[in-house]
């Protein structure tokens, strides 16, 4: 819901208002003459490709084409719907999985701007490595989309989008504590 100014009134960002500055930022490389592409990670990615309620405070990103052209233009959103300058940002990208992300679907297309967001399996990945409080709705609800029943499903969707890089011990253990919680709910 936005507010008099046309910012999000609770500072949470959903999909209205994610398709309304993608649309900005299009618009802005439209008038450049610039094809860009935004890859989406984390709440933003599942609050446009799998949880249409989900809110989230910003984008965690990964900008893969026309870094400065939409960083700047991002700025330039931000001031005009009033969002924070950091709606979009690339701080999650040191956690990405270093392999591509073949079935990333596309979110928001625009002649000038495209955004794809990380696959279920890739943000299930990603938030059972975090392991966050936070992150355990967002769990549940992506192991029920990709139809996982077991603690050992999501893990080894895990090692196969991050091979190598097992989960520690004691993020398994958390995993399976919230798991057998979730089993008797």
């Amino acid at each position: 819901m936005s507010g008099p100014d046309g910012a999000p009134a609770s500072g949470l960002l959903g999909q209205d208002d994610f398709r309304k500055a993608f649309r900005g930022i299009g618009e802005r490389l439209r008038r450049q003459g610039i094809v860009g592409h935004i890859y989406l990670v984390g709440g933003a990615a599942m609050a446009l490709a799998y949880d249409a309620e989900r809110v989230t405070r910003d984008a965690d990103a990964l900008i893969v084409e026309a870094h400065g052209p939409i960083t700047r233009a991002s700025v330039e959103v931000a001031e005009e719907l009033g969002l924070p300058r950091s709606w979009l940002n690339e701080q999650a990208s040191a956690y990405l999985p270093r392999g591509p992300d073949p079935t990333a679907p596309l979110v928001f297309d625009h002649p000038n701007l495209k955004v794809t967001a990380a696959s279920a399996q890739f943000v299930l990945a990603m938030k059972a490595r975090a392991a966050r409080p936070r992150d355990l709705v967002d769990l549940q609800h992506l192991a029920e989309l990709l139809e996982l029943t077991r603690l050992e499903d999501l893990v080894a969707v895990h090692d196969a989008v991050f091979p190598g890089e097992p989960l520690p011990a004691r993020t398994v253990q958390r995993l399976r504590v919230y798991w057998k919680g979730r089993e008797r709910g």
